[in-house]
């Protein structure tokens, strides 16, 4: 978030509710969430897991409880901003190859596959990431987080960066308005009611979520 504070978990209930999601599924736990959920997020996350125990069977399923609230109106025509994680590697590119057309903005998360600690490797990464979204004339969108501070202690990075994606999917929806105000390129614009497209760093899963999927509302 602009000026580095995190939102209260109970504005953004869904991105928290993820990250519970993929903890619960490691350690035989159920989710409970005081706040109301999403039916969409609800119905999406539940797919996912699906995949995700396809992926990974010896987690456990970890169903969310929770209070439905009632969805928000999909604006039509549905004109918001699509967005990709873009890390720079392999399946980055196929993304872009076959759905450029799709894709608005680039997303890069620094702290994801390069902790947010090793500032000198993430400015490299950084570097070269630009360079290929000026290459491809996307606009990029940078994004830091320290979550792998939290969940590297108890959690595999490999199949928690799936809860990662949706959270910070989740958050830049909510963060929206913020986002318009940058400077740089109007690439925010639409973001109020933003939907990311997220890129799964896995070579057994991709998830277009173009199609109202895992971050959708």
């Amino acid at each position: 978030e602009p000026g580095g504070v995190a939102p209260e978990p109970a504005d953004v209930a869904e991105a928290y509710a993820a990250i519970a999601q993929l903890m619960g599924m490691e350690n035989d736990q159920r989710v409970v969430s005081l706040p109301r959920l999403s039916p969409i997020f609800l119905r999406s996350i539940e797919r996912f897991g699906e995949v995700h125990l396809s992926l990974f069977p010896h987690h456990h399923r970890a169903p969310i409880h929770a209070l439905r609230r009632r969805d928000a109106l999909v604006p039509d025509p549905d004109d918001r901003r699509v967005a990709a994680f873009f890390s720079g590697g392999v399946d980055s590119f196929n993304l872009i190859e076959e759905h450029g057309s799709e894709i608005d903005d680039l997303l890069f998360v620094r702290g994801f596959d390069v902790p947010v600690t090793d500032a000198d490797r993430g400015a490299e990464v950084l570097a070269l990431v630009e360079e290929a979204a000026a290459a491809l004339h996307k606009p990029l969108i940078v994004v830091d987080t320290d979550l792998r501070e939290f969940s590297d202690p108890t959690c595999d990075w490999t199949w928690f960066s799936y809860a990662g994606l949706i959270a910070v999917s989740k958050l830049l929806g909510l963060l929206g308005p913020q986002l318009s105000k940058l400077p740089g390129p109007d690439i925010a614009k639409k973001w109020t009611q933003s939907r990311a497209l997220p890129e799964f760093a896995s070579k057994s899963l991709h998830v277009l979520a173009k199609e109202k999927g895992l971050n959708d509302e």
